[in-house]
């Protein structure tokens, strides 16, 4: 999931980082996507960032790297929203810092679709995908708290969802 937009980000910054500097050496998009980050912030859009000191340290001169401003504004006129689903680049000031804002329906199909593929994250041959028959397993979630006696209530509720189907 993170190697799929950190690839794409780098894809967008090398072309901008090409042209504003006078840095004629090869970046290379593994080198790039290795400075971002993802920005995990709930009930927002997911939001990805690139710190720009992390930038400037890979070209020769500290200074090269235009106006940060400037330099957002250049990503933004590649396109938005993308194909990749990135429907906003902001410059974030605290920590200044390119942010790119991820549409979460495409976040989402991203990382199902890579967890899915992923032999090493779902194993195959998990209960998930095969027919397996349903068992009665009680599990109690429900314990008192230390000291305190164990009445029939933290039993009956531990047992309610399962057995209430017979």
């Amino acid at each position: 999931m993170a190697s799929f937009f950190r690839w794409r980000i780098a894809d967008k910054i090398i072309p901008v980082l090409k042209k504003t500097s006078s840095y004629d050496g090869l970046l290379r998009p593994s080198v790039v996507s290795t400075f971002v980050r993802v920005n995990r912030s709930p009930g927002q859009q997911p939001q990805l960032y690139i710190p720009l000191e992390r930038l400037t340290d890979i070209l020769p001169q500290k200074d090269n790297l235009m106006n940060p401003k400037e330099f957002v504004r250049l990503l933004r006129n590649q396109g938005l929203p993308t194909a990749e689903g990135f429907i906003d680049i902001t410059l974030n000031e605290s920590p200044l810092s390119v942010v790119f804002t991820v549409d979460k329906h495409v976040f989402s199909k991203i990382i199902l679709m890579d967890i899915c593929s992923n032999d090493e994250i779902m194993a195959k041959s998990s209960c998930l995908f095969q027919k397996v028959s349903p068992k009665k397993v009680i599990v109690d979630c429900c314990l008192p708290k230390v000291g305190e006696t164990f009445k029939r209530a933290h039993f009956h509720s531990a047992i309610h969802a399962n057995f209430n189907k017979l």
